[in-house]
């Protein structure tokens, strides 16, 4: 849970152009998950969000149900998980779709590099994966401590494993 920036993908069609893309995450007392994507478009003078709903499919919520646009879901699994949740990679059953996302808005260039090369070796179209950009939000300066005061609810942290069906 918490907030997750996201580093690269291999974008939807609704995220092409999104800059400063960043997911907050909180557990309900439902155990589902709100979702907050926010993110800044060069032709918009402010920061849009899109709303989703999580719901967790299995005990080691590695693989997820996603509502958006309350009316299509879609299965996600996340496949990888850095140490101490520092980073995490996430698609979708087809692997159309890829987002490596961190706790801070870089991961250092060495390890990237590892990521994006075992995402090649298990299928994925690696040149497909387009790097996220910051710093043309506004508060894309601002502690991420402050940005979750400002954005979010309570959050809570629970245990994820790795999905093991990609």
């Amino acid at each position: 849970m918490g907030t997750w920036h996201v580093i690269a993908s291999i974008p939807t069609f609704v995220e092409e152009g999104h800059q400063d893309a960043v997911e907050h995450y909180i557990l309900r007392e439902d155990g589902k998950i709100d979702i907050d994507y926010s993110y800044w478009k060069e032709d918009k003078d402010e920061c849009d969000h899109i709303f989703q709903l999580g719901i967790p499919q299995s005990q080691t919520n590695a693989e997820w149900m996603v509502e958006f646009f309350w009316i299509f879901q879609s299965g996600y699994l996340v496949i990888e998980l850095g140490t101490e949740y520092r980073y995490t990679v996430i698609t979708v059953p087809n692997k159309k779709y890829l987002w490596i996302m961190a706790r801070e808005k870089a991961i250092p260039p060495q390890q990237l590099k590892q990521i994006i090369s075992g995402l090649k070796t298990k299928g994925f179209e690696t040149s497909k994966i387009e790097m996220m950009t910051y710093g043309s939000w506004p508060f894309s300066s601002m502690p991420d401590w402050l940005l979750w005061i400002l954005m979010a609810q309570k959050s809570e942290r629970i245990g994820i494993d790795i999905a093991t069906t990609v």
